[in-house]
């Protein structure tokens, strides 16, 4: 929809080659979004390192944008396995149709958390990447002023007391 400007702005969109052809981004990003793998509880997986992840499978949401970690991932011989969505992909994690998932910590944990498994789920870590989430805006006449403001004033935000309490709160 901000392709074709019938909304002012898309929220937590990567920056990306085709989406610079339609939209303005502030400097400042709203948060970065990790792209980290999952396993069960029970798997003898213990990093993310990816030589012991050759041969395993990771499950994805079709369509999503994982700053090509996905694409390094099927490069180091891991098979890609895509889920209609994070429930989707969770209930492949936990029922062992796959060894990983690969997703983003905050959504997965709260999903998983949601479908009362968050227990049966670990992260592996480190995380494979970060990747800046924008509030990026359309290509409206002013959109433009209106991305530089918005940067400024989402910059001078993250100096505040406020902004320190939600981090800590939601533990970013």
């Amino acid at each position: 929809f901000v392709e074709t400007q019938r909304v002012d702005a898309g929220l937590c969109g990567t920056r990306t080659e085709e989406r610079e052809d339609f939209s303005h981004y502030p400097d400042e990003p709203l948060l970065n979004y990790d792209a980290t793998l999952f396993v069960r509880m029970d798997s003898s997986l213990t990093t993310s390192y990816r030589s012991p992840l050759s041969g395993k499978s990771f499950a994805l949401v079709k369509g999503y944008s994982y700053g090509g970690i996905d694409n390094e991932l099927e490069a180091d011989g891991m098979s890609r396995v895509e889920a209609t969505g994070r429930e989707s992909m969770i209930k492949l994690l936990t029922l062992g149709r796959v060894e990983t998932v690969l997703d983003t910590t905050l959504p997965f944990l709260a999903d998983a958390r949601r479908l009362g498994v968050e227990d049966q789920v670990r992260p592996l870590l480190p995380s494979l990447a970060e990747t800046p989430g924008y509030l990026f805006f359309s290509r409206k006449p002013g959109h433009e002023t209106l991305a530089d403001r918005f940067s400024k004033a989402l910059t001078e935000f993250k100096t505040t007391p406020k902004f320190l309490a939600i981090k800590q709160r939601y533990g970013l």
